[in-house]
């Protein structure tokens, strides 16, 4: 197995710890690692371009992709939910310093 086969490898098992970490919910580890596997992203595109990614290398990379888009739409969940959440939070301080208001 050659250097840049095992850096694919490598960015695949990070990969799956993000998508771990997200289903999760811990968006730290989650950010952590994707800065990690940014850094190694690039080595793995320097020293191969698009039109000689080996089939190994592509399929990792299509692997990637899904994980991603995965991660991603669970993102876009969460934020939905907490915004969800924070407006629930600003309505109810709304009522209590209306009922405060109201009660003198």
């Amino acid at each position: 197995m050659g250097e840049s086969d095992k850096l694919a490898d490598r960015l695949l098992e990070l990969t799956r710890a993000m998508w771990t970490g997200a289903r999760a919910g811990e968006w730290a580890t989650v950010i952590e690692l994707e800065a990690e596997r940014r850094t190694l992203m690039d080595d793995v595109f320097r020293e191969r371009t698009a039109g000689a990614m080996d089939v190994q290398t592509e399929a990792v990379m299509r692997e990637i992709v899904d994980m991603d888009k995965q991660t991603m739409d669970l993102l876009e969940q969460c934020r939905g939910e907490v915004g969800r959440q924070l407006r629930e939070l600003a309505s109810r301080r709304k009522a209590r310093a209306a009922y405060a208001a109201n009660s003198r």
